[in-house]
């Protein structure tokens, strides 16, 4: 009576009733703004015609109680056949970078104990990858499924946030948290931009604004990195597409959020992020860089808009993935997002996987070599 059948739903075929399945789990659940729909309906309208996306649905007494998303591809090491789940494993698709990834689950009907087994023969597939899902969800993850042996953490990286209970018991004085140094620059910043004018935040207050101000950021942020002889976040067309859908699509309902930060000498940035869980995702930006290199835009947004959101009761500003200087100087804590790999108990995944891990290692020693030269 209550074990768990499973249904694979090509998405293609019936996105209306993907849609109604995502939206009744997703009310029911505690997950975040990388798998709503507006992110999810997005991800699924870009896709080209060769990619097929499926939705696995896990049903108790006919109704849903976990669903996830999968894109496959057959991958020809052994020809085994890999599900990604939130992504495709086209890297060039992949490159929008779904952050605190996962599988949305009831909280009305608990799920415990699915078997791995039945996954991969309703999917059929050999190997599924789940890319970046946070270490603080991973207990409840696995608190779902049966542990079996091939279950296998591959990569980590931090995630740097400011916790904003702590900038409100500083009495909203973030800088006090940070390092002599880092305060000093961001002090120093702060009062040149002051010196030009009262330093004012806007958030984009509709949908044509909001992709006013996205199109600017977009111009300030490849700019920069055209400077510093790179490619840019959205260089890539297919990346600058779907961001201009979502925000025209779902910027009215809330969570998409686009700060435009100027004085009266014009501005100084801008920062793109979402709302999930009471929490600040920052997700990119575009700042106006100045010649006067005491002039820190990024480190002034980003302080200016931390003690903002701690003022309005929010929990985190979240900076996701990436182990770089200025989220690390910036951040109060972290936690670790995870890219995990799961193999069924086939003899081609079990060679597949022997074989990916003595590959693995030889790429390490090759890396150490030249690291070491």
């Amino acid at each position: 009576m209550n074990s768990i059948t499973f249904e694979a739903i090509t998405v293609r075929q019936d996105k209306a009733r993907v849609k109604i399945i995502w939206d009744k789990l997703f009310e029911h659940s505690s997950n975040s703004f990388f798998i709503s729909w507006a992110w999810v309906d997005t991800w699924l309208s870009s896709m080209p015609s060769n990619i097929s996306i499926k939705l696995l649905v896990g049903y108790r007494v006919n109704q849903p109680v976990l669903a996830f998303l999968v894109g496959g591809v057959s991958f020809k090491l052994l020809s085994i056949n890999v599900g990604s789940v939130g992504a495709t494993g086209e890297y060039d698709l992949d490159d929008i970078v779904i952050e605190r990834n996962g599988i949305i689950v009831s909280k009305a009907l608990p799920v415990k104990s699915i078997s791995w087994v039945d996954i991969f023969a309703a999917l059929d597939l050999e190997k599924i990858n789940l890319p970046s899902i946070s270490e603080e969800s991973i207990e409840e993850f696995y608190g779902c499924f049966e542990s079996g042996p091939w279950r296998l953490v591959t990569t980590t990286q931090p995630t740097y946030y400011v916790c904003l209970e702590k900038v409100r018991k500083s009495e909203c004085n973030y800088w006090s948290l940070l390092s002599a140094n880092k305060r000093r620059q961001i002090k120093k910043s702060t009062s040149i931009y002051s010196s030009q004018g009262a330093i004012r935040i806007d958030l984009a207050a509709d949908t044509g604004s909001a992709l006013a101000l996205f199109d600017r950021l977009v111009v300030l942020h490849q700019k920069e990195w055209v400077r510093r002889e790179n490619n840019g976040a959205f260089s890539n067309n297919y990346i600058l597409n779907f961001h201009k859908e979502m925000i025209k699509n779902y910027y009215h309902n809330g969570n998409i959020r686009i700060y435009h930060l100027y004085n009266e000498s014009g501005t100084i940035g801008l920062v793109y992020g979402f709302i999930s869980q009471n929490d600040f995702l920052y997700y990119q930006s575009g700042f106006n860089y100045e010649k006067d290199n005491r002039c820190k835009p990024g480190l002034t947004c980003h302080s200016l808009l931390i003690q903002k959101m701690a003022s309005e009761g929010l929990r985190r500003y979240d900076f996701l993935a990436g182990d770089v200087q200025y989220k690390r100087s910036l951040g109060t804590d972290s936690y670790q997002a995870l890219d995990l790999e799961f193999y069924s108990d086939s003899y081609k995944s079990k060679i597949h996987f022997i074989v990916c891990k003595v590959i693995k290692k030889q790429l390490k020693k090759l890396f150490h070599k030249y690291k070491n030269r």
